[in-house]
């Protein structure tokens, strides 16, 4: 019996779910699932490396034989394999190909591999997370593209519960991958900076995250270990319990495969306005001044400007953290998912 939906991507089942590319594949899939059942859907996953790569020509034939659309949800390295099989054998089978992107690097990609751009137009739709990334595609003749915004499955902070703390040191924090990328020494910099403009300890930062640099990052620590704190990994469904806790979220990436960074729903749903980086769509996600702020890309002087601006200004930020709560609802599962579904 042919099923409605097959999903082929990265679950890690039987693991805790770490980082965007896993948290993002098992929402939509879990997602899909809640909505048709398990009769319906199928989720296979990629879990295994090059040893599942080598097997992808076998899975690509099952899947197509058996379902009316497969969902393709790739790595950046998985693209190489999965989008030119799944885009060549289709053409013996005539099912509907949804490619559901993580990140934000393959308008670069696909301009570097025009080869890839003849496969992706093959594809019924491709669902990028920002309006960047599909004009962009559009501009290379890729257009299939829709949008599809990034999401996660939060509990979203009760009104009640918004951080109301006005005395110093006000808390701060990270939540992302620990690396140069990712704006951390960037955030650490700031935060010093505004310290000392402000002549007291106004801000401590705490980082969650994985260490992708631990020789680099421990040693920043040991020059602010008395602002700055290192609290480990959050699981993705305890993120608004922890964030909610914090004045503001730090996040001056300038990382060049940012799409729609999962940290900016977190921030969202905890109700805690995020300084984000003018780099790639942040600009797009996060509302200047209404949900959050925008600063110069790579610049630890534009970030802590804006703290000593903001070191006071409790009553702005209570108004911004109920525009997050707000807004939040916007990317839950259930809102952002109905975009695939009605091309399914």
């Amino acid at each position: 019996m042919m099923k409605r939906i097959a999903v082929l991507g990265h679950f890690a089942f039987g693991s805790d779910a770490t980082g965007g590319q896993i948290t993002k594949t098992r929402v939509i899939g879990e997602e899909l699932v809640r909505r048709y059942g398990d009769d319906e859907v199928s989720l296979k996953d990629t879990k295994g490396g090059s040893k599942a790569l080598l097997t992808m020509p076998y899975t690509t034939l099952q899947l197509l034989r058996s379902h009316q659309n497969v969902v393709v949800m790739p790595s950046r390295k998985g693209i190489l394999v999965i989008i030119p099989l799944f885009a060549f054998f289709n053409l013996f089978f005539n099912r509907k190909l949804h490619y559901v992107v993580i990140g934000g690097w393959l308008p670069l990609f696909a301009s570097k591999h025009p080869i890839y751009r003849s496969f992706l137009k093959r594809f019924h739709q491709i669902y990028v997370e920002t309006h960047l990334m599909h004009d962009e595609l559009s501009k290379q003749g890729i257009n299939n593209a829709i949008v599809l915004p990034n999401c996660k499955k939060l509990d979203i902070c009760p009104e009640n519960n918004l951080f109301r703390q006005e005395t110093s040191p006000l808390p701060l924090c990270t939540f992302s991958r620990v690396n140069r990328e990712k704006g951390i020494g960037i955030a650490i910099e700031a935060v010093r900076k505004a310290n000392e403009a402000l002549g007291k300890m106004a801000f401590t930062l705490d980082i969650f995250g994985n260490i992708e640099e631990p020789e680099w990052f421990h040693e920043l620590l040991e020059e602010q270990s008395d602002v700055i704190k290192y609290k480990g990994t959050i699981p993705f469904d305890k993120s608004t319990a922890v964030l909610s806790k914090y004045y503001l979220l730090l996040f001056p990436t300038f990382y060049d495969g940012e799409g729609f960074p999962g940290t900016l729903i977190d921030a969202l749903a905890a109700g805690i306005p995020a300084v984000a980086s003018n780099w790639m769509a942040n600009a797009e996600i996060v509302e200047d001044g209404k949900t959050g702020f925008i600063i110069e890309p790579k610049s630890s002087d534009s970030l802590s400007a804006l703290l000593v601006e903001l070191a006071h200004r409790h009553d702005t930020l209570l108004t911004m953290r109920m525009n997050c709560i707000q807004k939040a609802a916007d990317y839950q599962p259930e809102h952002v998912v109905d975009i695939l579904a009605e091309n399914i």
